[in-house]
């Protein structure tokens, strides 16, 4: 599902491209998704494991003009999961680090056909990871994506709308009205 549709950097409503790179919160102090995630980054993975899953959406992010150190990324992400899973519950993990070599905060979606096991306190296994990368000096507003990410992401019918979606605009709409209704 790594395609792009044609109108991803159309201008949205206020004259900003949708794909384009932006901070965590837009001019009314809500979180601004939609500014986070390009549709090329959000995949439908095909992984039997945890680190497969992880490395495909390193591969990912790295490639995305927010991050400036790849090896740092890897490295980063990786640290972080064997310190702690982040598999939060309900068949979701939201790996996450905050990187100097990352200039504005990036999202990677992966979509599971068959779950896998991410250690999650629950111990279901993970179909949706959504893997954030920040600027390391922006500690609140990370905070902020991931909780604001979180209660999306806790919302039955979001969840659903996110793995019946046919196309990445779909899954990226699943999220960010998801974000807006809030």
């Amino acid at each position: 599902m790594a395609s792009v549709s044609d109108d991803a950097n159309a201008p949205n409503a206020s004259g900003e491209a949708d794909g384009a790179a932006s901070g965590p919160e837009g001019r009314s102090g809500a979180i601004n998704l939609a500014g986070m995630i390009d549709e090329s980054r959000i995949l439908d993975l095909d992984a039997t494991g945890k680190d497969e899953a992880l490395e495909r959406l390193i591969e990912a992010l790295a490639t995305a003009p927010q991050v400036t150190d790849p090896k740092a990324l890897r490295e980063g992400i990786l640290e972080r999961e064997h310190t702690l899973s982040t598999g939060v519950g309900i068949g979701v993990a939201i790996p996450h680090v905050r990187l100097a070599s990352v200039k504005e905060f990036v999202i990677a979606i992966g979509r599971l056909g068959r779950g896998i096991d991410f250690g999650s306190l629950d111990r279901m296994p993970v179909r949706l990871i959504v893997m954030i990368a920040v600027p390391e000096r922006q500690a609140r507003e990370y905070l902020n994506v991931v909780a604001a990410l979180l209660k999306r992401l806790k919302e039955d019918a979001t969840r659903r709308r996110i793995m019946f979606a046919r196309t990445p605009k779909e899954i990226k709409a699943a999220l960010v009205e998801a974000s807006e209704d809030a």
